[in-house]
């Protein structure tokens, strides 16, 4: 391969050849054959080809492959932006996930709080109406026992009068031996004289007498002191029942304040638990919802580019862009495809739709397939095609300079289907290079104004002299 009168480097590798050729020729290998080459072994009718070949053909021809390689790395923005959608997603699930736990556990632990601190409440309510019933009873004692009477006892008239009933108990006493004495002794001991019975007699009646008497006054005495015994016994059991009351009142009062102090210390311990709740509160949700609004931000960014790239991925699919492109080349190949078809004596309507099947009608408007045709008619379909191809080319700026034509002159065209096809190839513009192959050199030599004659000479071909 040489190009300005430089070779090619020889050492490159056969695609990167084949790349830098397509790329300096403005066509695909395909496109080349069915423009520019024709009647070669590799040549395939335009008519042979499947409609998808068919397609990527024309779209070749028009310069629409910019459109597949768009899409080609649209596909990758796809697939990146597909990923990058999967990972956001993913993210804000955990965050959303951690968000809910969060406040699953603040709804338990708000809960649980309230729960305590309702029963705290209760608790103190409780309390505050024990302290007051506490309160209200110790009242009540200490009033209770300011009502009770406490008798005064005489104990200095209990002890005399318990002393004096033992001096006349201990008086009778004397008397009651003196009168047992005299009752069994009729002499004195001390001067053993003997004792008149007279004497005897008035001493025991009166000691007598002075014993009832005695006997008398100690009964009296013994009620006076039973009495005063009473009274104390009394004052001892008022005194008790008060000092009975007064350390239940105590104790009242104690609890009291135990209730109170209780009571006290549960308010606190509210105080603590709201003070803890707001403040772990504070601690976490807020920085997870910050977190939240950032991955919700980058994830519309990322839907945003998604819908952006749903657009781009419709407009370069086959139904987007191209199609509209192909549909207004549809009419305009259609129309040239006939009128060439008609300057190569071949009447019929030949239509291709957006989807480049084809239908060709007769004149009596018959319906014909393309393998109904004989050879030559096919043949004249293809010079259509191909001079409509390049007409297409010329149209966008593209103009083709180069036809080869092998053997076709040689093949199924009849007379005048040749003749008419060198009519099309002599209107041609002057800057085409023409080349036809041909093994009819007696026929069409005064067609052309140059031939180069090859012969065969042992086993290599060479320009004839």
């Amino acid at each position: 391969m040489i190009q300005n009168d430089e070779p090619w480097e020889q050492t490159a590798d056969l695609r990167d050849q084949q790349r830098r050729l397509e790329e300096l020729l403005g066509f695909n290998d395909t496109t080349f054959t069915q423009i520019a080459l024709l009647g070669s072994r590799r040549w395939q009718p335009f008519m042979q080809l499947k409609a998808q070949d068919r397609r990527v053909f024309v779209e070749n021809l028009l310069d629409l492959q910019v459109f597949s390689v768009m899409n080609s790395l649209l596909k990758d923005k796809v697939k990146t932006n597909a990923d990058l959608l999967a990972i956001v997603n993913q993210a804000r699930a955990v965050v959303t996930g951690k968000i809910g736990v969060c406040r699953r556990k603040m709804d338990e632990r708000t809960r649980d709080v309230t729960t305590d601190i309702e029963e705290k409440q209760r608790r103190i309510e409780a309390l505050n109406e024990e302290a007051t019933n506490s309160s209200t009873r110790a009242a009540g004692l200490l009033e209770q026992a300011k009502h009770i009477e406490l008798p005064v006892p005489n104990q200095s008239r209990w002890s005399n009068l318990v002393s004096l009933k033992g001096e006349i108990t201990s008086k009778m006493q004397t008397l009651k031996q003196e009168v047992q004495f005299l009752r069994s002794h009729d002499t004195c001991p001390t001067c053993t004289q003997e004792i008149a019975v007279a004497f005897k007699e008035n001493r025991i009646e009166k000691h007598t007498a002075n014993i009832i008497e005695m006997e008398t006054a100690i009964v009296k005495l013994d009620k006076d002191i039973a009495e005063l015994k009473r009274i104390g016994q009394e004052h001892d059991r008022a005194k008790e029942q008060i000092a009975s009351l007064e350390k239940s009142a105590a104790i009242a009062k104690q609890e009291a304040q135990q209730s109170q102090s209780s009571a006290v210390y549960l308010s606190r311990e509210i105080t603590s638990l709201q003070r803890r709740t707001e403040e772990h509160e504070d601690s976490e949700l807020p920085g997870l919802e910050i977190e939240l609004t950032k991955v919700e931000a980058k994830l519309s960014s990322v839907n945003q580019e998604k819908l952006m790239l749903d657009v781009a991925g419709s407009l370069l699919k086959d139904g987007g862009i191209k199609a509209k492109i192909v549909a207004q080349y549809v009419p305009v190949i259609n129309s040239l495809a006939n009128k060439y078809l008609a300057n190569l004596d071949f009447f019929c309507e030949f239509h291709l739709d957006e989807a480049f099947e084809e239908t060709i009608r007769s004149r009596h408007r018959d319906r014909f397939a393309y393998e109904n045709f004989s050879e030559g008619e096919k043949l004249r379909i293809a010079f259509a095609l191909m001079f409509t191809w390049r007409a297409i080319a010329k149209m966008r700026g593209s103009p083709i300079n180069l036809l080869i034509m092998d053997e076709v002159l040689d093949s199924a065209l009849d007379q005048n289907g040749a003749d008419e096809l060198l009519k099309l190839i002599s209107n041609l513009t002057g800057d085409t290079n023409l080349y036809i192959i041909s093994h009819k050199r007696d026929i069409y030599s005064d067609k052309f104004n140059q031939i180069l004659a090859f012969e065969k000479q042992g086993n290599f071909t060479r320009i004839a002299a």
